[in-house]
């Protein structure tokens, strides 16, 4: 399958694992997917990565899902869709009122759900399609324009990426690829991001890839 990562995050905050876990991989074929079990675990999210649509199931532990609603939409300004088996009037009405953008009652097909995020990623125009990534061609392109990266250079660019805002220890980047020895030394993995930051300029004036002392590289929305 040819996958192109687009720059839409989705956070997912649905406390039954099996579903969380079929939906992740359904969504993870066409967004960046985050999935937590629990309202606490949703706020700290939010205030590290700017999520373009939220999916927020009701029924959750530590508070119900119309307050954890309420705080979000404080703190981010993602879409919310509502995912729940609960389909009182009342909550669906108590949804809107307090900014959720979409009401879709369980059980239903994750192709639904793909294309209701869709309609909000087109028409609040959140989605970004100036950068991508063909998992399958190991290729980078930024704005129609290919990002020509060794095969090593694009193992650990892609690491970086699909974990935007979180630092990833050179250890970490080795132990990942496929390209690089693990017996080689772990400065070569300096290296090869000192090589992808030079190739990157062509995205963004700012450092993208960050480098973040005694821990590894965390890498930067454009």
């Amino acid at each position: 399958m040819n996958i192109k990562h687009n720059r839409a995050k989705i956070l997912l905050v649905e406390d039954d694992l099996e579903l969380s876990e079929l939906l992740a991989q359904f969504l993870s074929e066409y967004y960046i997917v985050k999935a937590v079990s629990t309202p606490l675990e949703a706020l700290e999210l939010v205030k590290i990565y700017n999520f373009n649509v939220i999916i927020l199931d009701l029924s959750l532990p530590q508070m119900d899902g119309l307050e954890l609603c309420t705080k979000l939409k404080d703190i981010s300004s993602a879409k919310i869709i509502i995912s729940s088996a609960r389909d009182a009037i009342d909550d669906k009405l108590s949804s809107f009122e307090l900014g959720a953008e979409d009401y879709l009652p369980k059980p239903y097909d994750p192709r639904e759900l793909h294309a209701r995020v869709e309609i909000l990623l087109k028409n609040s125009n959140l989605r970004d399609d100036s950068l991508y990534i063909d998992e399958d061609k190991l290729k980078v392109y930024y704005k129609d324009e290919f990002i020509e990266l060794s095969t090593a250079e694009f193992e650990i660019f892609y690491q970086l990426y699909t974990h935007e805002a979180q630092i990833i220890s050179r250890e970490q980047l080795s132990y990942s690829m496929n390209a690089h020895s693990l017996d080689s030394s772990l400065d070569s993995i300096n290296v090869l991001v000192g090589r992808i930051r030079k190739k990157l300029k062509k995205l963004s004036e700012k450092e993208i890839i960050k480098t973040i002392r005694l821990s590894g590289y965390k890498y930067e929305a454009i």
